[in-house]
């Protein structure tokens, strides 16, 4: 199994969501699995994602798009 980020943006900004190997050193960390990252709802995905995958470069980071209701 390979690391994950997925990024989610909220209406405070975006977290990061880990799945993986590191999720459980993510979680005694900090106590969860869901981070919130610097970056606030304005910010592109295109930077969010540059920026969190410079820093995890062995983790895959992605986004899903919520669906249409």
């Amino acid at each position: 199994m390979s690391n994950g980020i997925q990024l989610v943006l909220q209406a405070s900004g975006w977290v990061a969501v880990y799945d993986g190997p590191h999720a459980a050193e993510v979680v005694r960390l900090f106590g969860r699995r869901v981070i919130p990252t610097a970056f606030g709802p304005s910010a592109p995905l295109s930077l969010v994602m540059a920026e969190v995958k410079s820093r995890n470069p062995d983790a895959v980071v992605f986004h899903r798009a919520k669906k249409a209701a």
